[in-house]
């Protein structure tokens, strides 16, 4: 991934899960207003089942990540198409930057993937 001047990576060290979801209404966003700073941010959640442990139950991934907020209309979409749980990757993407006084910056991205139907076959 390339931004503006291109000072922006995404390294090959990505942190993943497959996940599953159980349709678009388990992906939510909500804009909340921060009462210290009176600034506007993203509250996505994520509610899914570990694909190898299922067994074990639901979990929940939290976010305020803008990154994030902006693909999530295209995820419950996708969701909504397979018609049922779904395979999907949850990641923590390693990025990297260098800010214009120099210093070298780094930050995790999230970012969930629709793969397939769960039970599909690749």
């Amino acid at each position: 991934m390339a931004a503006t001047g291109g000072h922006v990576t995404v390294a090959t060290r990505t942190t993943e899960v497959l996940v599953v979801l159980d349709g678009p209404a388990t992906v939510t966003c909500a804009l909340v207003q921060h009462a210290a700073t009176r600034s506007l941010a993203p509250a996505i959640s994520v509610r899914f089942r570990l694909a190898h442990a299922y067994q074990l139950g639901a979990f929940r991934f939290q976010s305020a990540s803008w990154d994030l907020a902006e693909t999530v209309i295209d995820v419950q979409h996708t969701l909504a198409q397979t018609g049922g749980q779904s395979l999907c990757k949850l990641s923590l993407q390693l990025v990297r930057f260098t800010a214009r006084d120099g210093v070298e910056m780094a930050f995790r991205k999230p970012a969930l993937t629709v793969l397939r139907a769960y039970g599909e076959q690749d």
